[in-house]
């Protein structure tokens, strides 16, 4: 049994099963937000495998690991980190042989969304996320003052710029953060979802608090 926890229940897994003899999309997984528990991720990891996805999860820092000032590093780190686990994923005999690294997704929730707009070619502004404080575009921004840093004075050169991984075909986002230019700060913005290839969904019933459980704006985009 995978993932004893308090919110999902545990997912029976199989240690050594034989992958079956055909060749398998990829889906690149990205759960919750910086200080989002990583066996979050199961309930859906599984779901993809059972539908005959390899998922590739790479294991961010645990929550009590990521302190106030390494937030900003981990809006690269975590979409680094997935075109990391992308590759290594040739290292993995038993997996890559059943490969199609020409079917490629990508499925993020929250800052793992932004992560994974942030792999087709979205870029932090430094200019904005510095200003995010003044309105209601950052949600870690309260945590951040209780921990006393002022994201107005975050060096920019925590804003790196980031290669695109150019074998995605496409990727589902849920509610990505730090996309929004309005109230609330889970809206996607409004110059993302006016994009020709991008495609946005909101799932009736559903609002803020079944986030984990239930899509609540889902952003679709076909990459070229």
């Amino acid at each position: 049994m995978f993932g004893r926890g308090n919110i999902f229940k545990a997912v029976e897994t199989r240690l050594d099963a034989p992958l079956a003899g055909e060749k398998f999309s990829i889906v690149l997984l990205s759960q919750g937000g910086t200080r989002s528990a990583f066996s979050h991720s199961r309930w859906i990891a599984s779901s993809l495998a059972q539908q005959g996805y390899i998922v590739v999860v790479p294991k961010p820092p645990e929550p009590n690991e990521i302190t106030a000032y390494k937030v900003v590093d981990e809006i690269t780190l975590r979409a680094s980190a997935l075109k990391l686990g992308l590759n290594t994923l040739k290292s993995v005999e038993a997996l890559f042989g059943g490969a199609d690294m020409g079917e490629v997704f990508g499925v993020g929730f929250f800052l793992g969304g932004t992560s994974m707009l942030m792999l087709s070619g979205a870029q932090i502004s430094s200019e904005k996320y510095l200003a995010s404080c003044d309105s209601t575009k950052n949600i870690d921004c309260r945590w951040l003052r209780n921990n006393s840093i002022d994201v107005a004075t975050i060096p920019d050169e925590k804003f790196r710029p980031l290669q695109t991984e150019n074998k995605l075909r496409s990727v589902v986002v849920i509610s990505p953060e730090l996309t929004a230019n309005q109230h609330p700060a889970l809206v996607p913005a409004q110059s993302m979802i006016e994009l020709p290839s991008v495609t946005l969904e909101d799932i009736p019933g559903a609002n803020q608090f079944s986030a984990f459980l239930s899509v609540l704006r889902v952003v679709s985009a076909s990459l070229p």
